[in-house]
């Protein structure tokens, strides 16, 4: 990848915590998986602060170091219940008290069996908001990753090629958060939302300023208890839709094609054109607007074409009377 100079004014926030995943059903990742889709992206040069048990601090500091960004990575270790005392407590009871498994057909899905999973997806703001508390972000701006974001492949399939600086690259509103939707939000209660399971928003990635976390953390804190209260608990989609609906005018709502490929709008042109993906990556925004600017190019091809076909002919056509004219009056 092309060389780059530190101009990124943004940190990297991510965490991650042991709940069990390995024994879910049908959802099954072994904590070693983890580090394997962390270690692919961990390449990434900006600053780095990662929330984490102790028992994989070293495990985190390992994998940096061997990228040589030590010196830009930070771990805090705690405990997963400690990370929001309350809201730990509040999906536990709403658990206990009110099971969640009899949403839809998909009894089996970890939204509708684990409180741990349910607590632990919807943590981002609140990590991204003690980060900032705590005085570890020094940038103006600040990127949430997923700890296992890309799946060690999904959509991106070279690790080697995560050597660059993220940087936003598109026009940006600092008192809005952006979040990227992989559908459209539908005329669906938050009832049937609640029910079906539906998915709009990708939460693996998320971006803005400090300020647009603050607000996000506190608005998406007052949406969980808020279902708490009617004995609903879900992961992060539920609540980021009822935030989203309820304040449209608080955040900058990007498109995605596939999970992943939100991170294209981080990476500059020059890399991106430079990365190796998947197969399904050819349906991503990317190369859908590569194909466009393709198809648009063909079309002004033709279109010049056309033009030019046109004056050639009138031209031609021109120039055949005028010869005619002339042969005409020599002749007479």
């Amino acid at each position: 990848m092309q060389q780059e100079q530190d101009t990124s004014d943004l940190t990297i926030v991510t965490a991650f915590f042991d709940i069990g995943r390995s024994e879910f059903k049908d959802f099954t990742r072994k904590n070693i998986e983890y580090f394997n889709y962390f270690k692919f992206w961990a390449g990434i040069k900006n600053n780095l602060v990662v929330y984490t048990q102790p028992e994989f601090k070293d495990e985190v500091l390992k994998i940096r170091q061997e990228k040589g960004l030590l010196d830009k990575t930070i771990v805090i270790t705690c405990n997963l219940e400690d990370v929001d005392p309350e809201l730990y407590n509040v999906f536990k009871e709403t658990f206990e008290k009110y099971p969640q498994t009899w949403r839809n057909t998909s009894k089996e899905n970890p939204e509708a069996t684990s409180f741990k999973y349910c607590y632990v997806t919807n943590l981002k703001s609140f990590i991204v908001d003690k980060a900032i508390q705590d005085n570890l972000v020094s940038t103006s701006n600040i990127i949430w990753i997923d700890f296992g974001f890309n799946h060690k492949g999904d959509v991106f399939t070279n690790e080697d090629q995560f050597n660059f600086y993220l940087n936003f690259k598109k026009l940006y509103d600092k008192n809005k958060l952006v979040i990227y939707k992989i559908s459209n939000d539908t005329n669906k209660s938050l009832a049937q939302i609640y029910y079906d399971m539906s998915v709009v928003y990708v939460g693996c990635l998320m971006y803005g300023s400090c300020e647009s976390w603050r607000i996000y953390s506190s608005q998406i804190r007052s949406s969980i208890l808020s279902f708490a209260s009617k004995g609903m608990a879900d992961d992060d989609q539920l609540y980021m839709i009822e935030v989203v609906r309820n304040n449209p005018h608080t955040y900058q709502v990007e498109s995605c094609s596939i999970w992943f490929d939100s991170l294209l709008d981080f990476i500059s042109t020059e890399n991106c054109k430079l990365l190796t993906m998947s197969g399904k990556a050819y349906k991503s925004k990317y190369f859908l607007l590569q194909e466009r600017i393709l198809k648009e190019t063909n079309n002004l091809k033709r279109s010049f074409m056309k033009i030019y076909l046109y004056f050639f002919r009138k031209s031609l056509k021109r120039s055949i009377t005028k010869i005619l004219h002339q042969h005409i009056k020599n002749k007479f």
